[in-house]
């Protein structure tokens, strides 16, 4: 047991190795939450360890337990972070006119968002920059929720053989809260296909994906259920025990990207406003429904003995788990373009068109949202803890680790052929479209640098599939540091043994790849 609990302190100092220096993340379109009720994390094993199973005496061995649990996000400019790009909680967004664009100092180029304030010609014209003079400053306040009821059933087997099955019911609420000021709100006149502000604008159904939402988006069900078979021994005579085991994970939550689009819903102005899938931060049940196994261990050592028991223990438990690859629908930049998914662009089919229009500037991500092949692989969760029994009553207070490998994603879909960043200066004849590869979504080449050929005429230059950045859509490594404390009453000499407890817990984070947070839990459970 000493050599196991060793070697996974080994492999938990190399995983978090990497993370420990803190590193903040931006621009990112896909944040995988860590959910609550996993396999040793406190609000799961505090007061309900095998010893449970032995506490009726007689019996048939088993335990049950019921949780209801609630947990809360606590850094949203962490959370603020991830989403925008620049390593900013606040952004500058304008039209080509604007102060902020004339000065170089917006962060976003309002156009590229479909956000016009003054009406251009019938047919795709060069706009005026000295009308389109939106302006505003963007911001937002995120907030993860989850509320919960764990189940978990522990079950006495053959000689030192146990089993046991555990799930929770949970409700996951995420909110932007995405606020925009308006600092110069333009001509006033804006046309058809075009939005007078940013908040309608990231809010509308132009971007199929990525979308901003005010709304409280919610999703409820059955997250993950976790197998367990282990085996328990006594370590020494009175003086604790050990014990391993192995598992699985079945998912039984939603997958991140799902949606019920169909050509209807993308293209025209109404649309399901619980189909999550197509917004920035979807809440999501479970761990990504990734099918999985699981390793670990655990021990129990009485560190003081008083003659009427064992009042003061020091608890272990040690979990490791690999999470498979599935199939799922990520959008992506391209490569040293943050946020460059919401860039307008060009199409082959518009690119012999005549008489264009703002419609036929379709946003990047549109193209970009891929089916990809996404693997989580490793994580593991390192519990300690000293439990100290006073009579009836006893106190918990213990120090949680948890490090999770970032994802590794390919990309399985293809980019559609043709498409190309569009010149918002050069929208040129009424036959003809200019693409501006050097474009971002802070800057527009206005006129300087269209793609042109070695004889110097304007061509349509495309985007490859090599093009798309990877690291845009996957979620990072993760280094948790959580501290809990939680107190419990047990009633042992009655028929069927029962306890009640009740806890919270704080976690801190190496960077915001994750999110600190509260959780409290308040638990009842009975042995059979």
């Amino acid at each position: 047991m000493k050599k196991i609990l060793q070697s996974l302190s080994l492999a938990l100092l190399i995983m978090g190795g990497s993370t420990a220096l803190g590193y903040s993340y931006s621009g990112k379109s896909f944040f995988s939450a860590i959910n609550p009720f996993q396999l040793s994390f406190p609000e799961r094993i505090a007061a309900f360890r095998s010893d449970r199973m032995f506490a009726k005496e007689c019996g048939w061995g088993g335990a049950i337990q019921v949780v209801g649990f609630w947990q809360q996000s606590n850094d949203s400019d962490g959370l603020a972070k991830y989403f925008f790009p620049f390593d900013k909680c606040a952004l500058i967004a304008g039209e080509v006119g604007s102060s902020a664009v004339k000065a170089h100092s917006a962060d976003l180029l309002a156009n590229y968002f479909g956000v016009y304030t003054e009406p251009v010609s019938s047919t795709v014209g060069i706009p005026s920059p000295n009308t389109l003079t939106f302006q505003s400053s963007l911001s937002m306040c995120p907030k993860h929720k989850v509320y919960g009821v764990g189940l978990a059933w522990e079950q006495r087997l053959w000689r030192c053989f146990w089993a046991d099955v555990s799930t929770s019911i949970v409700q996951v609420q995420n909110k932007l809260n995405f606020k925009e000021k308006i600092q110069n709100a333009g001509g006033g006149d804006v046309p058809d296909d075009a939005y007078a502000n940013m908040t309608e604008a990231l809010a509308s159904n132009k971007f199929n994906y990525g979308r901003f939402s005010n709304c409280t988006m919610k999703k409820s069900g059955f997250a993950d259920v976790e197998l367990r078979l282990g085996w328990e021994k006594d370590l020494c005579e009175g003086c604790g025990v050990g014990g391993l085991y192995i598992g699985t994970v079945i998912p039984t939550g939603n997958k991140p990207g799902n949606t019920d689009l169909s050509a209807t819903a993308t293209t025209g102005v109404n649309s399901d406003p619980c189909d999550w899938g197509r917004y920035i931060f979807q809440p999501i049940v479970g761990n990504n429904h990734h099918w999985g196994i699981l390793f670990g261990s655990y021990g129990r050592l009485d560190l003081f003995n008083s003659g009427s028991g064992c009042p003061l223990t020091l608890l272990t438990d040690c979990t490791a788990k690999y999470l498979f690859s599935n199939c799922q629908k990520r959008s992506y930049d391209l490569k040293g373009k943050p946020w460059s998914r919401y860039i307008h662009t060009w199409n082959d089919s518009s690119a012999d068109a005549n008489d264009l229009t703002i419609s036929d500037l379709i946003p990047l991500i549109n193209y970009t949202t891929l089916q990809s092949s996404v693997r989580p692989g490793w994580s593991l969760d390192w519990n300690t803890a000293l439990h100290y029994t006073y009579r009836c009553f006893g106190l918990e207070a213990g120090v949680n680790v948890f490090v999770r490998e970032g994802e590794n994603i390919c990309i399985t879909g293809k980019i559609r052929n043709g498409i190309g960043l569009a010149d918002l200066y050069e929208w040129a004849d009424s036959d003809t479209v200019v693409t501006e590869s050097l474009e971002t979504v802070s800057f527009d080449a206005w006129g300087n640098a269209t793609d042109t050929d070695i004889d110097g005429n304007d061509i349509f230059l495309t985007i490859s599939q090599s093009d798309l950045d990877v690291i845009s859509a996957a979620a990072p490594a993760v280094f948790n540091g959580t501290f809990y404390g939680a107190l419990s009453y047990e009633w042992n000499n009655c028929k069927l043994p029962v306890f009640f407890n009740g806890g919270g817990s704080y976690t801190v984070t190496s960077d915001n790849g994750a999110v600190s947070n509260w959780v409290a839990w308040i638990k009842v459970g009975v042995s059979f």
